[in-house]
């Protein structure tokens, strides 16, 4: 279980993160936050998630884009 001073997206100083890590670490607080089908969350769900949600939310295509960093608009949908 998470605690309220832990660093989960963190890795130990001197090491990388792998996408299995991440991945991992995002389900853990997936579940922590009670989340319907943790295991179906994963980083690039996220990303995707906040994206339809700028957009939805009336921001501008390009804007989504650039912040996105998407070099082709037809990456970013909508």
């Amino acid at each position: 279980m998470l605690s309220a001073t832990s660093a989960p997206l963190l890795a130990d100083p001197g090491t990388g993160q792998n996408r299995h890590q991440a991945i991992d670490i995002t389900r853990r607080l997936a579940r922590a936050a009670k989340v319907p089908n943790p295991n179906e969350v994963a980083p690039h769900v996220l990303r995707a998630s906040a994206i339809t949600d700028q957009r939805v939310s009336g921001k501008q295509r390009q804007e989504v884009q650039k912040w996105a960093g998407h070099s082709d608009p037809s990456t970013t949908q909508g």
